[in-house]
């Protein structure tokens, strides 16, 4: 970011997704930007990168940038190879049911550590996460009593 920034004089905040008060709502933003809303999977989809990218920072900057065009809906067009892959039903059309995930990542393998579902979209696979990066991320997302020893 700074040696994009610097040369040109922009000063600049930076923000990150957790930690602070009041959150700010990335996902929401995103769609300002242009992306899609959420899919099945509950999260943007985005057309290059698929499931395999994330918010990890908001730049606030003090001047105008060249635009670029929006990235548009990761989802559009797609037929949802995602839904019927997860084994716990929680990725559905209308949105993702965090409960049910949640219980199946509980008591099931591969749910603890991966994700099918999200393996499963067909937008960017070639950016997947490995499968320990992916197990990284799942693992931090569970609750510290729900992992094994």
């Amino acid at each position: 970011m700074d040696e994009a920034l610097d040369p040109l004089g922009v000063r600049r905040a930076v923000h990150f997704p957790f930690g602070t008060q009041p959150l700010i709502p990335f996902q929401r933003l995103g769609r300002a930007a242009g992306l899609g809303g959420p899919g099945p999977l509950g999260l943007q989809i985005h057309p290059t990168y698929g499931a395999w990218w994330a918010y990890r920072a908001l730049v606030v900057v003090d001047r105008a940038l060249p635009a670029l065009p929006p990235p548009g809906d990761g989802c559009a067009g797609c037929g949802a190879p995602c839904v019927a892959a997860c084994p716990a039903g929680a990725v559905e059309r209308a949105g993702f049911v965090v409960s049910a995930c949640h219980a199946r990542r509980l008591v099931a393998e591969p749910c603890r550590l991966s994700c099918i579902a999200r393996i499963t979209c067909v937008r960017g696979p070639e950016h997947r996460y490995s499968d320990a990066e992916l197990a990284f991320h799942m693992a931090a997302s569970m609750p510290k009593r729900a992992l094994p020893p």
